[in-house]
C-alpha cells in the first residue's frame, strides 16, 4: 500500500492578475526573451504561461487594430 507524504511541495496558485503582471515585468526587463526562459523566470506552468500570453496577445491586437 502506498502512502502520501504530507510534505509534498505543490505549486502555489498565482492569481491571473499577478501572473500577467509577472509576465509583462519579465518581458519588459528582457526584450526578445525566449519562451523557455520566460517559463523559468516566471515559475508558471507551461499551460498557464501559454494561456496568459494568448490573452495578452489578443488584448494587444484589439488595442492596435
Amino acid at each position: 500500500m502506498y502512502s502520501r507524504s504530507k510534505n509534498i511541495d505543490r505549486p502555489v496558485e498565482i492569481p491571473a492578475v499577478e501572473a500577467k503582471s509577472l509576465i509583462l515585468k519579465q518581458i519588459s526587463r528582457n526584450p526578445g526573451i525566449r519562451y523557455m526562459k520566460l517559463l523559468r523566470l516566471t515559475g508558471l506552468s507551461n499551460g498557464k504561461l501559454e494561456y496568459h500570453l494568448n490573452i495578452l496577445e489578443k488584448n494587444a491586437e484589439s488595442k492596435n487594430g
